[in-house]
């Protein structure tokens, strides 16, 4: 039997794109929600993302995070930006693989 109340981490949780699915999973039921402020877990730095996973377990990632800075900062420094962004999604994406996390949704 599928588990109707999974334990679910949303990067970006705050955030515009990331609140409104917290909210909503809150709605449906979901007690089991994991949200990290860029404070508590810097997800640029590879450790630091699989010692979360190893901690917390998520059965269910929905990335909703990112790294932005609205036009200014995406013309003065277009390419940390880029390579911030790369380095939250490719330590997701490892982590959730390594860690048996079937379900990431991007």
């Amino acid at each position: 039997m599928e588990n109707q109340n999974p334990k679910i981490f949303i990067p970006g949780h705050k955030r515009m794109v990331g609140l409104p699915i917290w909210r909503l999973l809150e709605e449906k039921g979901n007690s089991k929600l994991i949200g990290r402020s860029s404070r508590e877990l810097d997800l640029r730095k590879q450790c630091a993302v699989t010692r979360f996973f190893e901690q917390e377990k998520p059965e269910i990632v929905i990335d909703s995070a990112a790294k932005v800075g609205a036009i200014w900062a995406n013309q003065e420094y277009p390419y940390t930006l880029l390579m911030e962004n790369l380095q939250i999604q490719n330590n997701l994406i490892e982590a959730s693989h390594h860690f048996g996390c079937e379900n990431l949704y991007f």
